[in-house]
């Protein structure tokens, strides 16, 4: 779940109020590997946050988190592509034990789970965790949020609360995320499956290039980070809210 909210001009007003949910729980027929992928674009939300909040760390924030979506959400497909192309479905409950059969596609598979759910050490924490710091610092105990016509509320403790609720959708996501390859990887292999091979090095020169980006840069995000800033910076000087000092 992550709420947002956008300001505009002097005076905070909401521009959007969206409320992005993992999509509901699916039938036994309709488990398939679409579901988790789904859960990638909610991620996307995460970087509203940032913008909303229009100070420096929310900016860097929201470009940042557009560069991981695009970077892990690849990876994703293709790992999806992978195990397609051999069991020729998408089917989440079809599958089980895949890890003691295909150990480098599990791998990969794990790390970009963990990766999109945001897990230290992965770029994908490094831009929600900054995402959510500029949640928490945006707004100004001077600068009233109009709720509605006759009722204001402090835009520093609306901007909190929001951020505040939008840090459930962290717990969510990697709910899904993980029940997902418990439902895969875990447990007894299908004997149907016995027989799949593991990736092989196309499939590995497609994928393991992303996975090096993004540990690279969940270890050392400045290497991202320094190019963007003085652009940001500039940014968030002309965007002048109230609440940058």
């Amino acid at each position: 779940m992550v709420v947002t909210l956008v300001t505009h001009g002097r005076n905070a007003a909401p521009f959007s109020l969206g409320c992005h949910q993992p999509p509901e729980r699916p039938t036994h027929k309709a488990r398939s590997m679409r579901f988790p992928l789904s859960l990638t674009t909610s991620v996307v939300a995460f970087a509203l946050i940032g913008l909303a909040a229009c100070n420096p760390a929310g900016l860097s924030a929201c470009i940042f988190q557009m560069w991981n979506h695009g970077i892990i959400t690849s990876m994703l497909f293709l790992l999806v592509g992978v195990i397609y192309d051999r069991a020729h479905h998408r089917n989440i409950d079809g599958f089980g034990g895949l890890w003691t059969q295909m150990p480098q596609f599990g791998a990969l598979t794990a790390l970009a789970f963990m990766a999109s759910l945001g897990l230290p050490g992965l770029s994908g924490f490094i831009s929600e965790f900054l995402s959510f710091a500029a949640g928490f610092q945006a707004g100004h105990p001077n600068v009233p949020f109009e709720l509605f016509p006759g009722r204001e509320v402090r835009s520093d403790l609306w901007f909190r609360v929001l951020t505040g609720i939008s840090v459930g959708g962290v717990v969510l996501g990697a709910g899904y995320f993980l029940w997902s390859y418990q439902k895969v990887f875990q447990g007894p292999l299908n004997p149907k499956y016995a027989n799949l091979e593991d990736m092989n090095a196309r499939e590995m020169a497609c994928v393991w290039p992303l996975a090096i980006m993004t540990v690279i840069l969940g270890v050392y995000p400045s290497f991202y980070l320094d190019v963007i800033m003085p652009a940001v910076n500039k940014l968030s000087t002309d965007m002048n809210m109230p609440w940058i000092r």
